[in-house]
């Protein structure tokens, strides 16, 4: 082929969709995503340097701000946690892991919300269930987990 038929290629590139080909809208979402997750980056960053001045209460609410822009989504509760995890100080993730748990039980993701649990609790022991979590008590036990079972129900009676 000898690259004069230009009519076949755009031909293609117009029906690209019913081949599956990438195109044009990969790449804007892929700079979309980027460029949401930079937003993200800079208001988080904006938070770590007031937790770590001194002023805790204005970090957890710039996160909070974060979060509730992005609508409590859990891809927003997810991400920041995960960046919190690279924190000198794992404490606060710790603090954003509770309503990230709360989360995940009001949208019936169990399974996910266990592993939250667990990952936590790796972190630090003293990790305490947050109430709402005893909804995951019937699921915990339905896996073979009673001990947390009954520490997830008796999570309720405790706050």
């Amino acid at each position: 082929m000898d690259g004069t038929d230009r009519g076949g290629d755009a031909a293609i590139y117009a029906q690209r969709a019913d081949f599956d080909l990438p195109g044009d809208l990969d790449v804007r979402e892929d700079r979309d995503r980027q460029d949401r997750e930079r937003v993200w980056k800079q208001a988080l960053d904006r938070a770590y340097a007031s937790i770590r001045s001194g002023f805790t209460d204005k970090g957890y609410s710039t996160v909070r701000e974060l979060i509730a822009a992005e609508r409590d989504s859990l891809e927003i509760y997810q991400w920041v946690f995960n960046r919190m995890l690279e924190w000198r100080e794992q404490q606060h993730a710790l603090e954003l892991g509770r309503p990230f748990v709360v989360r995940l039980v009001q949208e019936k993701r169990e399974q996910t919300a266990l592993a939250l649990i667990d990952q936590c609790r790796r972190l630090s022991p003293k990790f305490t269930i947050p109430p709402e979590a005893a909804a995951l008590s019937a699921y915990a036990r339905a896996i073979g987990r009673p001990r947390l079972a009954d520490e997830l129900a008796g999570s309720a009676t405790h706050s």
